[in-house]
């Protein structure tokens, strides 16, 4: 489903405009990596979490990061906070 009009902001990287629909492409592990990111866990936290190591969580984060055109964790969770509010709790 494509959500045409839907901007975010970035402030502090090289991302200023986007369409979130476009972002679809996210994996389902990569999205649960996204959310347990967005609510404050550490790479060690969200590793045991998803039973995966820690440099598999640094493989999400880097995929992630590429995907969103993002270069930090608080623009990634800006993403996702976006993206919540638009399909309403879509991560819960």
């Amino acid at each position: 489903m494509r959500q045409s009009g839907i901007v975010i902001s970035a402030h502090n990287d090289h991302r200023h405009e986007r369409d979130v629909a476009d972002d679809d492409h996210l994996t389902p592990r990569e999205l649960e990596v996204l959310k347990a990111l967005s609510i404050g866990m550490q790479d060690a936290e969200i590793a045991a979490e998803l039973f995966i190591s820690v440099r598999t969580v640094h493989a999400h984060l880097r995929s992630i990061y590429s995907k969103l055109g993002v270069h930090s964790r608080s623009a990634a969770t800006r993403y996702f906070v976006q993206l919540e509010v638009i399909h309403g709790q879509l991560m819960a």
